[in-house]
């Protein structure tokens, strides 16, 4: 089974991928009893931001998520 596209960062250890589905993707991943994995995290979105303008590039990232954390009860001030 293809777990995915995986490529190296600039990290060391740490690769970057995309899946299909995290469920079987975890699933497969306990399955094979991988050692040298220490940890996964799960990313959906991820941008770019200049220094200027940090604070609003936030807020339009985080803009699709609001609904999502509030309905798991997190306040959003």
């Amino acid at each position: 089974m293809d777990l995915g596209d995986f490529r190296r960062t600039n990290f060391r250890d740490v690769i970057r991928g995309v899946i299909e589905d995290l469920e079987v993707f975890l699933r497969e991943i306990e399955k094979r009893n991988i050692l040298s994995l220490s940890r996964v995290v799960p990313i959906e979105k991820s941008f770019h931001f200049s220094p200027d303008k940090v604070v609003e590039e936030i807020i339009e990232a985080v803009k699709p998520f609001f609904e999502r954390i509030k309905k798991g009860g997190v306040l959003l001030r």
